[in-house]
């Protein structure tokens, strides 16, 4: 009976020590989580972190619309460069295709009529144009070669037309490189503002309620951080800096 006596009041005894402790534990845990999330650094994170959600989305459609420009472009001069040689070999055609040998002025109409799309190239389907036979189409394929061969040199130079087409596609071609260099701008501005924010977001993130919970036991090392921590991506005595700025103002209501 002394015996069971004996142990309950050491249990009695141990629950004494035991319970404060834990009463302890739960009361600075509560205020490591409260003094975290209530912080300048954790403020400042979710700020950071909701303007990033936007900028990434910004920069994703910005690098599309850069891709969909350089398309524009390239089409643009693709464009440019067909209209120039359908325009060179139409003056070529008309004015040159009756130097081969058998073609005179009704066969070369009906050649023209029936083959030529705008390329010289097009003049290769012309033996099966009526009155066309072997010699007379060996002969037109030498003279396509030939003219094909010089459609580069010649397009370099003078050509009735010529400067009217350049003309029809500079400006737009202006726009676009207008909105290559705006977009392009645009874009390298929130990649270093991302990068800049991305910096200061690794800064603040390793930092959690368990660090304030160690600096609160008495850990130097975590204590430097919450210190740290408390002063958020810029003490509030301090101006704001433009990056942020910059991230709540554009990128702030992500």
């Amino acid at each position: 009976m002394w015996l069971l006596i004996l142990a309950l009041i050491l249990i009695l005894t141990v629950l004494g020590f035991i319970f404060p402790r834990i009463e302890y534990e739960v009361n600075i845990f509560r205020k490591a989580r409260f003094d975290h999330l209530n912080s300048r650094g954790t403020i400042h994170k979710k700020l950071i972190k909701k303007g990033l959600v936007k900028i990434d989305l910004e920069i994703k459609e910005a690098k599309r619309r850069l891709q969909q420009l350089n398309l524009e472009k390239s089409n643009m001069a693709l464009e440019e460069n067909r209209e120039l040689e359908n325009t060179l070999s139409t003056i070529i055609v008309n004015t040159e295709l009756d130097d081969v040998p058998g073609i005179g002025p009704v066969l070369k109409e009906r050649i023209i009529r029936s083959c030529f799309d705008g390329t010289i190239e097009s003049l290769r389907r012309a033996g099966n144009v009526r009155g066309i036979g072997e010699e007379k189409y060996h002969a037109i394929l030498h003279w396509v070669n030939t003219k094909s061969s010089l459609m580069p040199q010649l397009l370099r130079k003078d050509f009735p037309g010529k400067n009217e087409i350049i003309r029809k596609y500079s400006e737009s071609e202006k726009n676009i490189v207008r909105e290559l260099e705006k977009g392009g701008q645009e874009l390298k501005e929130m990649t270093e503002l991302r990068e800049l924010s991305n910096a200061e977001l690794a800064k603040l993130k390793p930092v959690s309620t368990f660090t304030f919970l160690k600096a609160y036991k008495g850990d130097r090392e975590a204590a430097e951080k919450v210190t740290q921590y408390l002063l958020g991506a810029f003490p509030e005595w301090s101006k704001i800096p433009e990056w942020f700025e910059t991230l709540m103002t554009k990128y702030g209501t992500a």
